[in-house]
C-alpha cells in the first residue's frame, strides 16, 4: 500500500518563503511504472520502470494534497535544514524535477550536491506544498 506515512505528513514541520515543509519524511514504496512499451528482455530496464521508488513518492506526497519539492526548493530545506526538525543530514533526498524519463534529481544533505540519479533507488522524501 502506497498510503503508508507519518500521520503528521499533512501538518507544517517549519514555513520557509511561503514553503510548508512537512513534519515528517514519507516512506518509500516503488510503484511499477512499466508499460507494453517500457517492459523488454533487458532485466535492468525493467527493474527500473517496475521499482519506481521516485513515482512512488511522487504519489505518496500526492496522496496527502501535497508535493515532492522541486530541485530549487529542495535546495531551499538543504540551506535550513537546522531549522527543519526531523531531516536526516546524512540523508540523499529526491526532488520532484526531472532530468529525463528515467531520471530525476536528488540532493545529498550531508554536502549539498545535487546531481541525476534513476528512479530505481528508494531515497529519502519530504513533502511540501
Amino acid at each position: 500500500d502506497i498510503l503508508t506515512i507519518n500521520a503528521t505528513l499533512s501538518e507544517c514541520d517549519v514555513r520557509i518563503s511561503g514553503l510548508c515543509i512537512a513534519a515528517g519524511d514519507t516512506t518509500r514504496t516503488p510503484i511499477n511504472t512499466c508499460t507494453d512499451t517500457t517492459w523488454d528482455t533487458n532485466l535492468t530496464a525493467n527493474a527500473y520502470c517496475a521499482n519506481n521508488y521516485w513515482a512512488g513518492a511522487k504519489k505518496s506526497c500526492s496522496d496527502q494534497g501535497m508535493r515532492l519539492p522541486t530541485k530549487d526548493e529542495l535546495n531551499t530545506i538543504y540551506t535550513n535544514k537546522a531549522t527543519i526538525s526531523g531531516l536526516n543530514s546524512a540523508a540523499i533526498y529526491w526532488s520532484a524535477t526531472e532530468y529525463n524519463t528515467d531520471c530525476a534529481w536528488l540532493q545529498y544533505f550531508t554536502d549539498g550536491g545535487q546531481y541525476n540519479n534513476i528512479k530505481y533507488y528508494g531515497l529519502n522524501v519530504r513533502c511540501v506544498r
